[in-house]
């Protein structure tokens, strides 16, 4: 990243890299299960019966498409930006 704008850009793609990903059973099997997906794993191992990481994952989930849209939103006000402005984000 080289501008402050540029990480909702990142986070964007990131994020519908992994809704993506998550659609190929195959694929996401293999994500899962690969040791450099720190978080998958974290999600992975979650205590089922542990009712606080429970919630805070189903907070977590319940959130994404919401991040999404919002992401969306935030990126294509960046591209509206005038010229002048928008030299500063290329």
């Amino acid at each position: 990243p080289n501008h402050d704008t540029d990480w909702i850009r990142m986070q964007l793609g990131l994020m519908l890299n992994q809704y993506n990903w998550s659609q190929d059973k195959e694929l996401n099997q293999w994500i899962v299960n690969n040791r450099l997906d720190g978080f998958g794993q974290v999600v992975k191992t979650a205590d089922r019966d542990d009712e606080k990481k429970q919630a805070i994952l189903k907070r977590m989930r319940d959130s994404a498409v919401p991040a999404v849209n919002k992401l969306m939103k935030l990126s294509e006000q960046i591209e509206d930006l005038p010229p002048e402005a928008a030299a500063r984000y290329a």
